[in-house]
């Protein structure tokens, strides 16, 4: 399994981008056909939040396999 740090700033927490999501579903739908040209958008930043659940799932078990080392 390759894991990329995400493109976004750090600065941005998992739950402002679940916000960020949230708010550019309503916009695309508002916007009707014409909310297709911010699809594009709405992937990258799934695809963002995706790589931040994946770290994050990468360094539980970094620390598990540490703590389980340190315990031998």
């Amino acid at each position: 399994m390759t894991v990329q740090p995400s493109d976004i700033s750090e600065k941005w927490s998992i739950e402002q981008i679940e916000q960020a999501l949230s708010r550019l579903a309503e916009e695309i739908i508002a916007r009707g056909e014409k909310g297709q040209v911010l699809l594009p958008m709405y992937s990258w930043l799934e695809g963002q939040l995706e790589k931040r659940e994946q770290n994050r799932a990468v360094m539980a078990s970094v620390r598990a396999r540490a703590e389980k080392r340190a315990h031998q």
